[in-house]
């Protein structure tokens, strides 16, 4: 059965696996970059091991990149570059296509997760700042807005800005969100990084079908990195389950 996933993400890769895995024909169809919407890493702090959303992304990230997280105390830190690229290459190796701007009349399923105009969305611009700080801090500190890496250099974030001209850095905005309101005195701005967030008005992620053979995951926020594995997961084994049934003509 030929499945095609639009949008080359976090979710839609992770669909890519799963269909792949139930051995699909998979093509994916993205206009952008892969690695684009996404900040480098991410912290998952205070979650339950036993939370099935933390199991499933455990369970995808050490299938295809088992380098890209390290358990810390409070909880795991998530290279998501690295994982975005080990996920996009395994898909590949596994025989995903990948497409641009193709037409979408050839296939069995489809999987939308990029806004669509029939489901109301709103986009979130995020920005956090790589900075120097002008004191190491006492202690390690590790926490939702503060990711330190070496000696004084820290990640600082992240903003959360429902209107925006642009997708691109706005040094003014982390001048005045995060740097101004820093618990620490900020020597040098050495870097910022912008992502992308889609919420619908619930607040909760969307998982949908929408007629016979299309379906939408996505509007997970700030929570896609943690929901994005369980959620495709159990969207595919769903419809993995009536697709044999169908078969089997019951």
């Amino acid at each position: 059965m030929r499945c095609c996933v639009v949008g080359a993400g976090l979710t839609g890769l992770a669909l890519c696996v799963d269909l792949l895995e139930k051995n699909y024909t998979v093509t994916l169809v993205d206009d952008g970059n892969v690695l684009i919407n996404t900040f480098s890493s991410e912290l998952l702090l205070g979650i339950p091991e036993k939370n099935q959303a933390l199991q499933a992304l455990l369970d995808l990230m050490t299938t295809v990149a088992p380098t890209c997280f390290k358990k810390i105390q409070e909880g795991y830190i998530v290279d998501v570059a690295h994982y975005l690229k080990r996920l996009f290459d395994w898909c590949k190796h596994k025989g995903c296509l990948f497409e641009k701007n193709r037409s979408l009349e050839s296939f069995d399923l489809y999987f939308f997760t990029t806004p669509l105009a029939l489901i109301p969305l709103y986009t979130v611009k995020t920005q956090r700042a790589i900075v120097q700080l002008k004191k190491k801090p006492p202690l390690p500190v590790i926490k939702k807005h503060y990711l330190f890496d070496d000696g004084k250099q820290c990640v600082l974030g992240q903003t959360f800005e429902k209107t925006f001209e642009n997708t691109l850095p706005d040094l003014n905005v982390v001048q005045k969100q995060l740097i101004e309101t820093s618990a620490f005195e900020v020597e040098q701005v050495l870097g910022i990084e912008v992502a992308l967030r889609s919420y619908h008005k619930s607040y909760q992620p969307l998982s949908l079908q929408l007629n016979h053979n299309t379906y939408f995951l996505g509007a997970m926020g700030s929570n896609e990195l943690l929901q994005h594995a369980y959620f495709s997961r159990k969207m595919v084994a769903n419809i993995d389950t009536k697709q044999k049934l169908a078969l089997q003509g019951g």
